[in-house]
């Protein structure tokens, strides 16, 4: 608190605090002269007989009125010299730390927040500061020169018992500071949770997760409500402090009136005297201990997050929820350039054997591919065929080191972007009869941001990782299994699942996807490769936050991936236009879009060509057509406002159907309707043609043919059998959708 103080005290300049001194003397003339007229107005006017001297007397202290009028219209014109000049000090520091931070390669995202609110904050409450400080010294100035005009006892009996009260307050400063400061904190750690928990409520509920939802949320609420406990204490002894600075000095008055009449106080005084303490030293300790029981605390709090540089901290690790960096879509969130935790893995020593965890097993960085195209398996002696889960390469296996086949880890982000990963020319070496999750020689295990990627075949289902495969699901192994996310237990191989139909050539194919939304935040998606067949149904789940939506965009050719590439069939979506996009995909987000018109513009929006039969036809697919035959048929106007939630999302549905794209993409778009409606909705999708859900409900991933999951670290895909096997997240939806 001692920086601070020292800090805000150093803002007044000499010359524009003597000019603000100045002008304030001029407010302590009417202070001073007004209960000693008022003494004189009584004493030698109305108790004496002469009427006309009292009015003369007070009618000096309208003069003296007029004065102090005077002063104090120059006050404020000299404040703002006094407070401009200090926030300007705190703009140029904030600027000059998030360039200086800037140019080092560490941004500082907080740095708009502290120029645009945490300066303005600053600026306010130094000017109440000063305005308060100078009120009070102006009192107390003017008050004791009064009473010591007045009469010397009654300084003596007045003034010590108001710098009591008044010390008594400024210790209280300190123990004040620090319960503001606490009670901040615990509101922006309780705002951070509950934004967290309100962001992944719909996960929370899907997999039962109230009560860990309740347990997580009840930590920071005790302690915000602790934290507000004892602010409330010290708001009880500023009260403390105000009573005895500013009542105790009256009722000492009072207790010995009798006495200073007895050594000839005279009544005008005693009177005068009182109004010191209730016009004059009772208004200024308020005005004080409000200005600095507010103002100055929150002086105190914007300048402690304006004087320390966040990049140079490391703040607290809060535990996330819905996202892997806690932010929707993973955001990157600036704190994390200062924390250890984040800093990136050291590089690995090839002489060195270093155990990597990953969702599908374990691997050695020691234990490098062998050239020759040999399972790295043990042998029957060495370990029981159940005993290991799938994936596991053993220690044993330990050919030579060959960087063609084995990248070591780097010291931090790779500078180049990464490239899309080629088909393979060498001959394919998978067997059938393999368990999930083994890893063939040459298998290249691709390193990212210090993670560990695993390439996954979209057309071996049985989960084989083999060299140079086609694009297919990205597996990050960047955390290790905790108890919420266990290893899958060894199983016997599923069955594969037959390859999707249709073409050779995906009608959807992402290639590779990296996208992040500013140059210095972390992936949203990162190296993601699958493909999408004609007539494919493909679900997309995951929690909350983890970049579904995103995902969502980079298919439909909305977002530009910042590495990698979205075809369809032979076209880059980056070079096709709007229009042209739009003959290939219709996305449907979760607000469904009516706009004011007919129930015909609205429905053939996307098909205007399209015949009354084949729009009833479209609406009827999807469970439209008793709403379309509610609001009067098609030549019906609209009113947007009139509709509901869920009626705005069946007519979105109906034209999206009636649209000639063949592929649908449904980004949880049935979220406002019925479990049984939603079915309805998505099986007219399926059969018209190619459809990708973003799944809200576990019903509506379980009618996919293929599910998509992602996971913040992971990304798995396949049919149910094989994620049930190897996606915890996914076991995890079966066994609520069991529960429901």
């Amino acid at each position: 608190m001692r920086h601070e103080i020292r800090y805000a005290a150093s803002g007044l300049y000499p010359r524009s605090a003597w000019a603000l001194l100045g002008w304030s003397a001029l407010e302590i003339l009417p202070t001073a002269l007004f209960g000693l007229m008022l003494a004189r107005a009584i004493d030698e006017g109305f108790l004496a007989g002469r009427p006309w001297t009292g009015t003369a007397w007070l009618g000096g202290v309208l003069l003296a009125a007029g004065v102090g009028a005077l002063g104090a219209g120059r006050v404020y014109a000299a404040l703002g010299a006094v407070v401009e000049p200090f926030r300007d000090r705190l703009v140029r520091r904030v600027v000059r730390r998030a360039l200086k931070n800037a140019v080092a390669g560490r941004p500082d995202q907080g740095a708009l927040s502290l120029l645009t609110r945490q300066v303005e904050i600053a600026r306010d409450a130094y000017a109440g500061i000063v305005v308060s400080i100078r009120g009070c010294l102006v009192t107390t100035v003017g008050v004791g020169a009064g009473l010591i005009a007045l009469d010397t006892r009654l300084a003596i009996l007045v003034l010590p018992p108001f710098f009591l009260g008044l010390l008594a307050f400024i210790a209280t400063l300190g123990f004040a500071a620090n319960r503001q400061r606490d009670a901040a904190q615990a509101d922006a750690n309780l705002t951070d949770r509950a934004t967290q928990v309100a962001a992944a409520a719909r996960d929370l509920v899907a997999c039962g997760g109230e009560a860990h939802a309740e347990a997580l949320a009840a930590a920071p609420i005790a302690a915000q409500a602790k934290a507000e406990r004892a602010l409330a204490a010290a708001a009880v002894l500023r009260t403390l402090c105000f009573t005895l600075g500013g009542w105790l000095p009256l009722l000492v008055l009072l207790a010995a009136a009798p006495w200073l009449l007895d050594q000839g106080v005279t009544a005008g005084a005693l009177t005068g005297a009182l109004l010191y303490i209730l016009t004059g030293l009772q208004p200024a300790l308020s005005a004080l201990i409000s200005g600095l029981g507010s103002s100055g605390l929150r002086l105190y709090i914007a300048l402690t997050r304006i004087l320390t540089d966040p990049i140079a901290t490391s703040p607290n690790d809060l535990t996330d929820l819905g996202s892997p960096n806690g932010h929707p879509d993973a955001t990157a969130d600036p704190s994390t350039a200062a924390d250890p935790d984040s800093a990136p893995l050291p590089a690995s020593n090839p002489t060195t054997n270093e155990t990597l965890s990953h969702p599908q097993g374990t691997i050695e960085t020691g234990a490098t591919p062998n050239p020759s195209p040999t399972h790295l398996s043990p042998t029957p002696s060495q370990r029981h065929p159940m005993s290991d889960p799938p994936g596991t390469v053993e220690p044993g296996a330990t050919p030579k080191p060959n960087p063609a086949h084995l990248a070591p880890l780097q010291d931090s982000a790779p500078t180049t972007p990464p490239t899309p990963a080629q088909p393979s020319t060498t001959p394919s070496n998978i067997t059938p009869s393999d368990p999930p999750g083994t890893i063939k020689a040459g298998a290249t295990p691709k390193p990212s941001n210090g993670h560990l990627h695993l390439q996954r075949n979209m057309s071996d289902p049985a989960g084989t990782i083999e060299t140079g495969g086609p694009p297919g699901a990205r597996f990050e192994g960047n955390r290790p299994d905790t108890p919420n996310h266990p290893a899958p237990a060894p199983a016997p191989a599923p069955a594969p699942a037959p390859a999707p139909t249709g073409s050779s050539v995906p009608i959807l194919d992402a290639r590779n996807l990296t996208f992040a939304y500013g140059p210095h935040s972390a992936p949203a998606v990162e190296d993601l490769a699958f493909a999408v067949h004609a007539d494919d149904h493909l679900a997309i789940v995951g929690p909350s936050g983890v970049g579904k939506s995103t995902l969502a965009a980079l298919l439909c050719g909305l977002l530009k991936p910042n590495t990698g590439a979205v075809a369809y069939g032979d076209s880059d979506a980056a070079r096709l236009s709007p229009r042209a996009l739009a003959r290939h995909r219709v996305l449907l987000p979760q607000g469904g879009y009516v706009f004011t018109g007919t129930v015909r513009a609205n429905l053939a929006y996307l098909s205007p060509n399209a015949s009354d039969e084949t729009i009833a036809a479209s609406a009827a697919a999807v469970g439209a057509a008793d709403l379309v035959d509610r609001l009067g048929g098609l030549d019906t106007p609209l009113a947007p406002r009139d509709l509901s939630d869920g009626e705005r999302q069946l007519l979105a549905l109906a034209r999206a159907h009636l649209s000639p794209a063949p592929v649908a993409i449904l980004d949880e778009a049935t979220c406002h309707l019925g479990p049984e409606a939603e079915e309805r909705a998505e099986r007219a999708f399926a059969e018209r043609g190619t459809l990708i859900v973003i799944a809200h409900r576990p019903s509506s991933a379980l009618r996919a043919g293929r599910i998509l999951v992602l996971d913040g670290g992971t990304a798995t895909i396949g049919d149910r059998e094989l994620l049930q096997g190897v996606s915890p997240l996914f076991r995890e939806l079966l066994a609520h959708n069991a529960r429901t």
